[in-house]
């Protein structure tokens, strides 16, 4: 399968995976600026999207998972029309390239959902920021084409390609170097293991699964209450600042439980455990 966008933490995953035996093969593409973590990565101008359909035309014959996004809700709250242009634009154009029958699979995310809650499959979208509005116009278009899937996800605990990046690299980076870290006390959301995550995503990619499919599980927990039980898996000081969303200069998401009517997405490993788990075996976290 070839992975447009492959620095996320699912997308790590994803290529850690695709790398070993009993899973398919996961070709990376990767922006041509980023600092690559494989030596299989295709490095191509993402925001350009007849490059990147040119490699998927260079590769016919794999399922398509698209996974490029600005994710940082704060850029692109300050700069609206290169986050539309980067998240719904590109990838609109991108599909008027793409196949209509070759099989795409686009990564959303919980941040289509704004009132909080438990949201499904079914829960109409209400996003209360930019990054959210674009990833619901950016589902709609792969949702208006055959042999498409969209899977959302929520906050992933795991490894990253750079170390820093996702909820349990950025903790450990940041407090070990005691620079500041902000907890925000009235926000809390599913949580998934990204290894599974990212084995569920592969497996979707090559089944006969189309239109809408959250990853969840039972693990939904307070920011607050995570960031504590990641300082003690890590034996890391809890030096942490609290705030509330209200105080914030930029859109935060507060109580969204991501559920799942299909069986698809019912995920089962408790993130919290693995981490434990790792840090008992003196495992790496990747």
């Amino acid at each position: 399968m070839l992975l447009i966008g492959s620095t996320s933490i699912l997308g790590y995953h994803m290529v850690k995976l695709g790398t070993g035996r009993g899973l398919p093969r996961v070709v990376p593409v990767c922006h041509m600026h980023s600092k690559t973590w494989t030596k299989h990565c295709i490095q191509v101008d993402l925001d350009d999207p007849q490059k990147v359909a040119q490699v998927v035309t260079e590769h016919e014959h794999m399922p398509v998972v698209y996974a490029h996004a600005v994710c940082n809700v704060n850029k692109c709250e300050q700069n609206r029309d290169w986050a539309w242009g980067v998240n719904v634009d590109n990838f609109a154009r991108f599909l008027d390239m793409l196949p209509k029958g070759r099989r795409l699979v686009y990564l959303s995310s919980d941040h289509v959902f704004g009132q909080g809650g438990d949201c499904d499959e079914l829960t109409m979208p209400r996003p209360i920021s930019v990054y959210g509005q674009s990833r619901v116009a950016a589902e709609k278009l792969a949702l208006a084409r055959p042999n498409s899937l969209v899977i959302r996800t929520s906050l992933a605990l795991g490894g990253s390609h750079d170390g820093k990046s996702g909820h349990w690299n950025w903790l450990n980076h940041r407090l070990k170097r005691q620079l500041p870290v902000t907890i925000i006390t009235d926000e809390a959301r599913t949580t998934v293991w990204a290894p599974e995550a990212a084995s569920r995503i592969i497996h979707l990619t090559h089944a006969h699964v189309n239109g809408m499919v959250h990853l969840a599980n039972e693990f939904y927990v307070t920011r607050d209450h995570l960031a504590r039980e990641l300082c003690h898996i890590a034996r890391l000081e809890p030096h942490l600042k609290y705030d509330q969303r209200a105080s914030q200069t930029y859109p935060h998401l507060g109580e969204v439980q991501l559920v799942s009517r299909r069986h698809e997405g019912q995920l089962l490993i408790n993130p919290l455990r693995q981490l434990r788990l790792h840090a008992d075996l003196k495992l790496p976290i990747v």
